[in-house]
């Protein structure tokens, strides 16, 4: 009797753990073709590539730099000139304390000029 219940509870455990190797199998499964996806996803064929001809990476970074560059001066030219054409309503509007403040910046900047020259 003993011994029919033993083999029982051993095919039992056996059974189980064959159960959770199987679950721990499908996940380790799905987490794989997750990790397969956003790799797929994130284009890391082309980075690789990159790394591989560091001619073509510098070639590349030397672009965007330049491209960069240029974005920073467009958008500083119409930032400036955006400050300066509010600047120049304010003063026209004749607000108390701004306006004189900024006529004292504008005299302040021109004797400054006229000084080095």
């Amino acid at each position: 009797m003993f011994a029919e219940a033993s083999e029982d509870t051993k095919k039992e455990n056996g059974e189980e753990k064959a159960a959770e190797i199987l679950s721990a199998e499908e996940s380790l499964k799905e987490k794989m073709d997750r990790l397969l996806l956003g790799l797929q996803k994130s284009d890391i064929a082309s980075y690789l590539e990159m790394y591989q001809h560091p001619f073509k990476l510098f070639g590349m970074n030397i672009w965007m730099g330049v491209g960069r560059g240029i974005g920073y001066l467009i958008g500083f030219a119409i930032g400036g000139t955006l400050l300066v054409y509010i600047l120049n309503q304010i003063v026209e509007i004749n607000l108390p304390v701004i306006g004189d403040f900024i006529a004292q910046v504008v005299s302040i900047v021109q004797n400054q000029l006229g000084e080095k020259h």
